[in-house]
C-alpha cells in the first residue's frame, strides 16, 4: 500500500473517531456487552454502529505494561493469522516494505453457507499521532474468485500510542461476507483477538 493510500485510510479513520458517538438517532452508534471490561493484560469496550450493509466496529484496548513496538510487532502478524483456528486456508502472498499481502479462507459452520475467503493488505507505518496500521481488501492474481466461495471486503484502521507503562489501542473495522448474520457483531471473536496477542508477546 502507497504512503498516499495509507494517508487517505487515516484520514477515513479520523473521520470515525471525530464522530459524535453520543448519537443514537442518526448515526445509530450503540454500546456493546464489552464495556471497560478487564480481561487478563488488558481492558476492553467495543462500540458499533451500522455501515452499508456491515457493521462498523469501533473498538479500544489498553495493553498493560507494554510498549507499543511490542504490540504492534505481533499486530496483523502472520504468526497469528496462523493460529487462528476460523482459517481453513492461510497464506502470506506477498510482503513488500512496511506491507503484507495475506489470502485466508473461512469455513462456515452454518447450514447451507458456502465458504467465505479474503485477500487482504496490511501496512504498518509510524507516523505523528503514534503507528497507525491500515488493513484493506485488495485484488490478487494469484487467488482470483472462486465462484464456489464468497469474496469478502474488509477495511480497518487501527491507531497504537504509548500512554505511560501501557499501550492504547483504538481500532475502527468493517467487512462484507454478503450474510447479515456474518456480518454482525462477535463480541467473543473480538477478544479471541486480542488474546491471540497477548499471547504472542509473551511466548
Amino acid at each position: 500500500m502507497t504512503s498516499e493510500a495509507v494517508k487517505a485510510n487515516f484520514v477515513k479513520y479520523t473521520g470515525f473517531v471525530a464522530e459524535d458517538k453520543s448519537d443514537k438517532k442518526t448515526l445509530k452508534w450503540a454500546t456493546t456487552k464489552l464495556n471497560s471490561t478487564k480481561k487478563d493484560g488488558y481492558t476492553i469496550t467495543c462500540n458499533q454502529r451500522p455501515i452499508e450493509k456491515c457493521v462498523l466496529i469501533e473498538t479500544e484496548v489498553i495493553f498493560e505494561s507494554k510498549k507499543v513496538e511490542d504490540v504492534v510487532a505481533v499486530f496483523g502478524d502472520s504468526i497469528s493469522y496462523e493460529n487462528d483456528e476460523t482459517l481453513t486456508e492461510y497464506k502470506v502472498v506477498e510482503k513488500k516494505g512496511n506491507s503484507v499481502v495475506h489470502y485466508g479462507r473461512y469455513k462456515i459452520p452454518i447450514p447451507f453457507v458456502s465458504d467465505r475467503d479474503l485477500v487482504f493488505e496490511v501496512t504498518k507505518e509510524v507516523i505523528t499521532e503514534g503507528t497507525f496500521v491500515s488493513t484493506c481488501d485488495v485484488e490478487c492474481s494469484a487467488h482470483p474468485v472462486d465462484k464456489k466461495v464468497v469474496r469478502m471486503t474488509l477495511w480497518g484502521g487501527a491507531l497504537f500510542t504509548q500512554d505511560g507503562d501501557n499501550v492504547k489501542l483504538v481500532t475502527y473495522d468493517y467487512g462484507d461476507a454478503q450474510n447479515k448474520l456474518l456480518n454482525g457483531f462477535d463480541a467473543a471473536y473480538s477478544c479471541t483477538e486480542i488474546d491471540s496477542i497477548i499471547k504472542l508477546m509473551n511466548k
